[in-house]
C-alpha cells in the first residue's frame, strides 16, 4: 500500500475499485484537504468493495466487485498475500439466470473456504491461496449449511450432503415431503401454493461420519454417511424431532452423541454410539421443557460427562448415563459452566441468561459467577461459553462475533457504529456488520461490513495503536 493515512493529508487518483484504499477528507468533505500534516496513526481508515468478505486472523478474504477473484489481504503486512481468479466461473453474462451475481464465500472446516459463484464451488486452502477443488454449482442450489464438523446445501425442499473439506457431494440428495394445496378464492377462481414438510438439519459430524436430520415431521430420521457419501446407518430411535441448536451434541473425545427430544414439560435425552447409531442410554427430565430454550446441552472433557441443564436443574451424567452431579434451585436467567465445557453450537442461542455460574466439573461446586447488563451468551466456536457485551455484534450469517478487546461495535439498521473507547471512529449510514477483529503485537484492526443495495458492499478496515 502506497499510502496508508487517514483523515487529511494523503490525496490520490482513486484506484480501481477492487483495491483497498485510504479513506481521505476529500472522501468525507467533497473537497480536496490542503492540510499537509500526517493525521494521527490509530485515526486510520480504510475503504473498498467487495462481493462478500470474512477475516481468517490477519487475512481478510474478500471477492473483488466483479466477482472475477478470491483475494487474501495481509492487515498486519497491508497488502495482498495472494490471489485466486475465478474468471473462467464469475457471474453470468445471462440476464435470465436468476441471482447471476452470486458471489459467497462459506467457511469450511479447518483453513478451507468455499467460495461460491453462480457456475462453480471453488474450494481454496487460506494459507496459501492453493485452488483445492473446484466444481460445476448444482442448479437451483444456494445456501450452504455448516454446523459442527458436517455440511450440505440446501433449497426450500431438498437437502445435498457435502465434504467439508472440500464441498463435494456426500452421497445422493434427500428429498423433503411437499404437499400442494388450492385455495379457492371465490366461485371461479383459485390460487394454488405449494408447502415442503422436513425437518431438514445439519447435525454434526464425529468419527469420521456426518449426520443429517431428514425423514418427515412425524417421522424424523437420522443419517449417517461416512466421507465418501455411503450411508453408514440411519435411525428413528435417536432421531431428535427437529434439533434445535441445543438439542444434538457430539463428545470431542468418546464414541457419544446424544439428541434431545420434547414430551412438554418433560424432555427425554438419547445417548448412542456415534460410529453405530447403537442407543447407549436414555434418560428422562421432569419439567425440564417448561421454559425456551428447553434444554442447553454440552460435552465435558474431565471427567467425561453429558451436561443437561432444564429449566431449573442441572445434571452431569457419566458414559453411562449416571449422574455425576446433580443441581436443583437453578434461577431461570442463570446458566451452569462446568469447567472443560464444550457446546457444539457457536452463537447467542441462549440470549435469555444474563447470570453465568461456573462450577467444577466433578461435582458441580460454585467457582464464580459473571452477571450482565443485558441477556447475552455467546459460545465461541471452541465451544467456550462467555457473556456477551453487547447483543449487537454479530457476523453476516447472523452469529455471534468474537468478542472484541480493543473495540466495541453496536449494530442497528438504522446506523450502526464502532468505538474505541468513547471515540467514535466509525459511523454507517444503515446496517452493517463486524466481521471480527484482529491484534497484533503494537496494532489492532476490526474489519466492518456495510450493505448495500444493488451494490457490491462497501468494507471498511480500521486500525489503531496499541
Amino acid at each position: 500500500m502506497a499510502c496508508w493515512l487517514a483523515a487529511a493529508a494523503c490525496v490520490r487518483p482513486s484506484p480501481p475499485a477492487s483495491e483497498p484504499r485510504v479513506v481521505t477528507e476529500q472522501d468525507r468533505s467533497g473537497a480536496e484537504s490542503s492540510s499537509a500534516q500526517a493525521p494521527a496513526p490509530e485515526d486510520d481508515h480504510i475503504v473498498f468493495e467487495a462481493r462478500d468478505a470474512t477475516l481468517r486472523g490477519e487475512l481478510l478474504l474478500y471477492v473483488s466487485p466483479g466477482g472475477d477473484a478470491l483475494v487474501g489481504y495481509d492487515l498486519e503486512r497491508r497488502g495482498e498475500r495472494w490471489r485466486v481468479s475465478l474468471v473462467e466461473h464469475a457471474r453470468s453474462t445471462d440476464e435470465d439466470v436468476p441471482n447471476a451475481e452470486l458471489a459467497l464465500i462459506h467457511a469450511l472446516e479447518g483453513t478451507r473456504v468455499l467460495v461460491q459463484t453462480q457456475q462453480r464451488f471453488v474450494t481454496v486452502d487460506t494459507p496459501s491461496g492453493e485452488r483445492v477443488a473446484d466444481r460445476p454449482a448444482p442448479i437451483g442450489w444456494r445456501f450452504v449449511w455448516r454446523n459442527h464438523g458436517a455440511c450440505a446445501l440446501r433449497t426450500d425442499c431438498a437437502f445435498e450432503p457435502i465434504s467439508c473439506e472440500d464441498g463435494a457431494p456426500l452421497g445422493a440428495p434427500l428429498f423433503g415431503q411437499r404437499t400442494h394445496r388450492y385455495h379457492r378464492l371465490d366461485g371461479s377462481r383459485g390460487r394454488a401454493s405449494s408447502h415442503c414438510e422436513s425437518p431438514f438439519r445439519v447435525v454434526g459430524g464425529a468419527r469420521g461420519l456426518s449426520f443429517y436430520l431428514a425423514g418427515t415431521m412425524e417421522e424424523p430420521t437420522l443419517i449417517a454417511r461416512d466421507a465418501q457419501g455411503a450411508e453408514r446407518w440411519r435411525s428413528g430411535q435417536v432421531s431428535c424431532g427437529t434439533c434445535g441448536a441445543f438439542d444434538v451434541g457430539v463428545h470431542p473425545e468418546e464414541d457419544l452423541c446424544w439428541t434431545v427430544r420434547y414430551e412438554r414439560p418433560s424432555a427425554r435425552l438419547r445417548a448412542f454410539t456415534c460410529s453405530t447409531g447403537r442407543l447407549r442410554f436414555e434418560r428422562s427430565f421432569e419439567g425440564a421443557a417448561e421454559r425456551f430454550p428447553a434444554t442447553m446441552t454440552g460435552a465435558v472433557t474431565s471427567p467425561v460427562g453429558v451436561f443437561v441443564q432444564g429449566a431449573h436443574e442441572a445434571w452431569l451424567l457419566d458414559p453411562s448415563g449416571q449422574a455425576i452431579w446433580h443441581r436443583r434451585g437453578i434461577d431461570v436467567h442463570t446458566l451452569l459452566v462446568p469447567e472443560h465445557l464444550r457446546v457444539s453450537e457457536p452463537g447467542d442461542g441462549l440470549s435469555d441468561f444474563s447470570r453465568i455460574e461456573r462450577v467444577r466439573s466433578t461435582d458441580g461446586a460454585l467457582i464464580a459467577e459473571e452477571t450482565a447488563e443485558g441477556p447475552f451468551v455467546v459460545i465461541a466456536d471452541g465451544g467456550q461459553v462467555s457473556l456477551g457485551r453487547d447483543r449487537t455484534s454479530s457476523d453476516r450469517s447472523g452469529r455471534a462475533a468474537a468478542p472484541l478487546d480493543v473495540f466495541t461495535f453496536r449494530r442497528d439498521r438504522g446506523g450502526s457504529e464502532a468505538r474505541v473507547g468513547e471515540r467514535v471512529v466509525l459511523r454507517t449510514e444503515g446496517d452493517a456488520w463486524s466481521l471480527g477483529e484482529h491484534g497484533g503485537e503494537r496494532e489492532a484492526w476490526l474489519v466492518v461490513a456495510e450493505p448495500r443495495s444493488n451494490a457490491p458492499d462497501r468494507v471498511h478496515i480500521l486500525r489503531v495503536v496499541r
